[in-house]
């Protein structure tokens, strides 16, 4: 399993904070058992959030050298000299 970065624990941070402000919206309520549930629920949503991206792959693109041309190796002889 791959450590999360922290883009990725902004992700799971986010969905926290938005996820506990719709569902008090939506939802108001005083009781401290919804609160609690509430609460615990946008956590185990944001940590989902956040494993779910910390194990997403990128998908492979090209070999490094695959298309790239490769410049002429330098002379060894003579260096132009640098106009100031």
């Amino acid at each position: 399993m791959r450590h999360p970065t922290p883009l990725h624990i902004a992700y799971g941070s986010a969905t926290v904070v938005v996820t506990t402000l719709l569902l008090l919206l939506l939802l108001p309520t005083d009781s401290p058992v919804a609160l609690t549930l509430i609460a615990l629920g946008a956590l185990a949503l944001g940590l989902t959030v956040t494993l779910a991206a910390a194990n997403r792959r990128a998908e492979p693109g090209p070999t490094p050298g695959g298309q790239v041309a490769k410049a002429p190796a330098p002379q060894a002889g003579r260096r132009p000299h640098a106009r100031v």
